[in-house]
């Protein structure tokens, strides 16, 4: 990951508000629904930022581990007993290992799910893909645009914007299961009536609107041959 991120960009992301809350709960409730974590869970979180959302998984015997390259945040996230580490080891093993909102600021894509697949892969464990851009999309097929991937950030990483389908494809290439949710109704920045409406308009007149809007967005679940998805 590219570390020219500007501070705007963190200050951002780690806005604590009612909504941002809400989608902490919301992922966790999709990836706790769907899995079942082993006693001493080893878990890294890829991007923790200060760690709120992966602090959702602790319990007694669970071991967490993030990797932030922001080093006010990952001060943060130590004062919440995640141990920051600097990379994903495959000698180092994971029953779960988290991607949320991340992985669209990483060049080497392909290489970095290898390492967590195989990460993974000891334990039988999970590869949890969240709140990522959608290629898929008809926002960003009719405009090439997202409203995800609009700040204006000062970071000279490609940015490459994943699809649902290219990732099913590729855990399906490496026998990995998946399981899929496209989160909007639920959100709290859904407003139905008045997204669709501008986004008719947007077709009409040819003018990117920057809504949000179904499959913008996409959650993901990975799982090993032997693990088993709780739907």
């Amino acid at each position: 990951m590219s570390e020219d991120f500007s501070k705007k960009y963190f200050s951002n992301r780690q806005e604590s508000n009612h909504q941002r809350r809400i989608m902490h709960a919301l992922d966790y409730e999709f990836v706790v629904s769907r899995i079942q974590l082993p006693s001493k869970a080893r878990i890294l979180d890829f991007g923790c930022a200060d760690g709120s959302f992966l602090s959702l998984f602790a319990r007694d015997d669970a071991e967490l581990y993030g990797i932030e390259i922001n080093q006010e945040m990952a001060n943060k996230a130590r004062e919440r007993d995640i141990r920051i580490i600097h990379e994903i080891d495959e000698s180092e093993h994971f029953d779960l290992i988290l991607f949320r909102g991340v992985l669209q600021h990483i060049s080497n894509q392909s290489e970095l799910l290898d390492k967590a697949v195989k990460s993974t892969g000891a334990r039988n464990g999970t590869i949890a893909i969240l709140q990522t851009p959608n290629s898929d999309s008809f926002l960003f097929r009719r405009f090439q645009r997202l409203p995800a991937v609009e700040e204006e950030l000062d970071f000279k990483s490609l940015y490459l914007i994943p699809s649902a389908s290219s990732l099913i494809h590729y855990f399906g290439r490496r026998s990995l299961a998946t399981t899929i949710q496209y989160p909007y109704f639920r959100t709290p920045y859904a407003r139905p009536l008045v997204d669709f409406y501008s986004v008719f308009i947007a077709r009409i007149f040819s003018k990117y609107t920057k809504n949000p809007f179904p499959k913008n967005m996409f959650n993901l679940i990975a799982f090993h041959a032997e693990s088993a998805a709780r739907e």
